[in-house]
């Protein structure tokens, strides 16, 4: 992301003697031209509360919540003096400084904006990485996208020809975002000069608008705004009373801010509150942006500073750049839900016990272990060995090579993961005889041979999946959160089976400063692997946690974390929250700090549960599993390739355009998003397997896309990529329609060889 801009042109001469109305002057009596002057400026104040009470309520309540001082005198004359925080000056000063201002956003070289990179132009391999790895069936969506990269680099062959930050023509953006209005002069400006698809004002104390209101036509504005194509308007303030679940408003031209926290407003707060305001406000910014638009349109976004304060600007900037990440995280890939499909084919013709149901009426002290392999896991071990006649044990992921050389046989363990590799790891030597008599507890799309590892082969449907679908494409049973991480789905399971008392052990998400990143009882730490797979697995592990990400720690100071363990924090944390009213969740470890989650020291561990509760919970939770549920994968694969059909019609009609502006190829792309996630998709089983893929592909077309300086030759390459994106659909319903026949193959031919876990 870029930084924030240098300090901004001289604002108007600051007078520290100067009265401004409100601070005990002297009341004057007002001549006519006086008295018509202010009316007029007090109709315009009037006229914009009223809209913003209709348009942005949440801004409007904000401006009403204090005790307004009027920003102006007006002299006998009818000249003004305006006064704007520390600042004094005259219409023509505060004029002066929106031309600055102006000037320096108007020139494209200087306008600071949001940049991603974009090394897949000198390493194609970054945009399609499955194209080269063994596990995945026929991958079909690297040819895609390697096309679209490809056509890019046929039209602009020459480093002169692209831009690496993103434009959209002259005098045209999609996303401009403005830090404070002020006098607002060159806000009117930027409005009246731009086509704007969206306009975010961020302006963290809502008493700072109040001199706009008398300056601004707002209403004018607004309609000015959208009479040259704009899309949304959007104010973010900060509100401290405002609840954090709130949800979005409805009216999408008033779109909200997200998280609000704290107490009081105002530039005289304490660092720590400016320092909590000011993430808030980051974290507005990257929801809304996500709101509007397919995340990947945040790069390109144009930045305006107009009186703000340089402090605030850059801790915004710091707080949104550390989380920025999180707006490609978590996306998916078409080639990921083919072979889920492939793989809960075969699971489900060999007919596994399914989770059909979540057990009801948990004794009160039931317990449950969700176990990982964090660093924490070494010192919690005793107190996992004196209880585990008490509390049921969930072992998720890796964290199975360290029980195992403990000894501790978990009453469940997890596995979430659809490659070959989750084979590799279950059926090494450390692990075999271990399993065998182990409740597996998976999604339908991890490989079938794991299935074959235990006498106890359980399945669990993920929410968004394509096996999910396919196995119960009529939605009538319950769905887990089971990502990004083992323990994730080992914490959600519990939760959703009405477990009163959760302990987090070993579930870190996170590592100290200096230490180990696992257990050093886990396999991550061993000097031989089973596979060079799993050791090339342990070397990548190694290296994403070197890029190590500060974050709080459960105990008050700070550890390392990654992109994979934050999301699988807040993921955790979503959990937590759902069933706060239900369960009490426990974080024993010295990692992150998980938000719903009690910090407890190991030495304050204490529980009251029995062998016998137990026992209960054990018997009760085993009574979800069935294998007398419907199961018809040829069915409801036929049903997909219907949907897929359906889609392909659909998105040649949002996406074949004729476009006259690279404005409007992003409008159809947008489009293309909304269309994906529409709420009356929320059940149709193809869409999980497109939202992602379709991110990914749109992002590099879109990069691509706005990368051509030549804007002909940029509407040249979005008729050709809109094609190349429907014909990846079609390659990929021809895909689905070749599953069954390929299941059936895979599974005769492990019957055959007997040890083939594909």
């Amino acid at each position: 992301m870029n930084e924030a801009p240098p300090s901004s042109p001289e604002s108007p001469e600051h007078n520290p003697e100067s009265t401004a109305p409100g601070e005990d002057a002297p009341e004057m009596e007002l001549n006519a031209l006086q008295a018509a002057y202010m009316q007029k400026l007090f109709a315009t104040y009037e006229a914009n509360l009223r809209f913003f009470q209709e348009k942005f309520p949440y801004v409007f309540k904000r401006l009403i919540d204090y005790d307004a001082e009027v920003p102006f005198s007006v002299g006998e004359d009818g000249q003004l003096t305006i006064y704007y925080r520390n600042n004094v000056g005259s219409p023509k000063d505060f004029v002066d400084l929106g031309k600055a201002l102006f000037r320096f956003f108007d020139d494209p070289e200087l306008r600071p904006r949001i940049s991603t990179g974009v090394g897949y132009l000198e390493n194609e391999a970054i945009i399609a990485p499955q194209a080269d790895m063994p596990y995945f069936y026929h991958p079909v969506e690297p040819e895609f996208r390697l096309r679209l990269l490809r056509r890019f680099k046929e039209l602009c062959p020459n480093d002169a020809d692209i831009d690496r930050i993103s434009r959209f023509g002259d005098k045209s953006l999609l996303i401009t975002v403005c830090f404070g209005v002020g006098y607002g002069w060159d806000i009117e400006r930027i409005i009246d000069n731009y086509e704007i698809r969206h306009f975010i004002i961020i302006e963290p104390n809502a008493r700072n608008l109040n001199l706009s209101l008398f300056f601004i036509d707002y209403i004018s504005l607004y309609h000015r705004f959208m009479a040259r194509g704009g899309r949304h308007f959007t104010f973010l303030t900060y509100d401290p009373e405002k609840k954090e679940d709130a949800a979005a408003p409805e009216n999408a031209e008033a779109a909200p801010p997200a998280t609000d926290k704290g107490e009081g407003e105002g530039e005289e707060k304490n660092s720590s509150f400016l320092d909590e305001r000011n993430k808030a406000l980051a974290t507005d910014l990257r929801q809304t942006i996500r709101l509007f638009w397919p995340p990947y349109m945040a790069r390109g976004a144009c930045l305006h500073f107009n009186d703000y304060r340089s402090e605030d600007v850059r801790e915004i900037w710091t707080a949104l750049g550390h989380e920025f990440f999180l707006l490609y995280m978590g996306w998916g890939f078409f080639d990921d839900e083919v072979l889920s499909l492939l793989h809960t084919t075969q699971n489900l013709d060999a007919g596994h016990p399914l989770c059909t149901k979540v057990a009801k009426g948990l004794p009160e002290d039931a317990v449950a272990f969700v176990i990982g392999s964090g660093p924490s896991l070494d010192e919690l071990l005793p107190i996992i060995e004196a209880h585990k006649d008490r509390a049921v044990i969930i072992s998720c992921g890796t964290a199975l090579t360290v029980l195992a050389r403990k000894g501790i046989k978990p009453d469940f363990h997890v596995e979430i993961e659809r490659t070959d590799l989750t084979y590799e790891f279950m059926a090494d030597p450390k692990h075999r005889d271990f399993v065998k008599d182990i409740p597996l507890l998976m999604i339908p799309a991890v490989p079938p041979g794991v299935f074959e590892l235990t006498n106890r082969p359980l399945m669990l449907l993920k929410f968004v999946d394509a096996g999910t679908q396919l196995t119960d494409i009529d939605n009538a049973f319950p769905r887990f959160s089971t990502g990004p991480t083992v323990t994730n789905c080992g914490t959600d399971f519990c939760l959703r089976m009405g477990i009163k008392n959760i302990y987090l052990m070993g579930v870190d998400v996170g590592y100290p400063q200096e230490g180990p990143h696992h257990s050093t009882l886990s396999h991550y730490y061993d000097e031989e692997h089973a596979s060079d797979n799993l050791a090339d697995a342990v070397k990548q592990t190694d290296a994403a946690c070197a890029r190590r990400i500060p974050v709080p720690g459960n105990f008050g100071d700070e550890v390392h974390s990654t992109e994979i363990f934050i999301q699988a924090r807040d993921l955790i944390s979503f959990s937590i929250m759902q069933f706060a009213r239900q369960s009490t969740v426990y974080n024993l470890n010295r990692g992150a700090a998980i938000n719903g989650a009690i910090p407890l020291r190991p030495e304050e561990f204490a529980i009251g549960s029995t062998p016998a509760t137990k026992k209960t919970v054990l018997d009760a939770v085993f009574g979800c599993f069935t294998s007398d549920y419907r199961n018809d994968p040829d069915r409801n694969m036929a049903n997909l390739c219907e949907q897929m059909e359906a889609v392909v019609t659909d998105a040649h009609q949002i996406l074949i355009r004729d476009y006259k502006s690279v404005l409007e190829v992003c409008d159809a792309l947008a489009d293309f998003e909304h269309y994906l996630n529409a709420p009356k998709h929320a059940k149709t089983a193809v869409f999980p397997m497109l939202r992602g893929s379709m991110l990914h592909m749109c992002r590099v077309f879109f990069e691509c896309l706005t990368m051509i300086r030549d804007q002909q030759l940029a509407l040249q390459y979005a008729q050709e990529g809109m094609h190349t994106m429907i014909e990846f659909l079609l390659a990929g319903k021809e895909l689905i329609a070749r599953i069954p026949d390929e299941a059936r193959r895979r599974a005769h031919a492990r019957a055959s060889a007997g040890t083939n876990p594909a």
